[in-house]
């Protein structure tokens, strides 16, 4: 069998993988924090406390720079339609969680 995309939609992926390798080109932010090792340990946080809904995802921390300060965003990529992440957000939203779509 091929090494497919197919079975990416089915199973977790075992090791982070770049944005732009990721199944969909759309994804969502779940935090903007201070340091690299800051987003790690919210993500890992976040996929304790709520494994049900970050347990098959892949973190992404993106390093930014806006106004001479350094920020961490914690994302999470892979989802195939602006409506999938947008849904994702809103079950976040439902447990208390901040979480937006930036554009891709």
């Amino acid at each position: 069998t091929p090494a497919g995309t197919a079975r990416q939609a089915e199973a977790p992926l075992p090791a982070p993988v770049p944005l732009k390798a990721s199944s969909g080109g759309y994804q969502v932010q779940l935090a903007a924090l201070q340091s690299d090792a800051e987003a790690r340990k919210e993500w890992s946080r976040l996929k304790t406390r709520y494994p049900t809904l970050f347990g098959a995802r892949t973190p992404s921390i993106v390093r930014t720079e806006q106004n001479s300060a350094i920020f961490y965003r914690l994302r999470v990529a892979g989802f195939d339609s602006s409506a999938d992440a947008h849904a994702f957000c809103a079950t976040a939203r439902e447990r208390g969680l901040a979480c937006m779509v930036p554009r891709p």
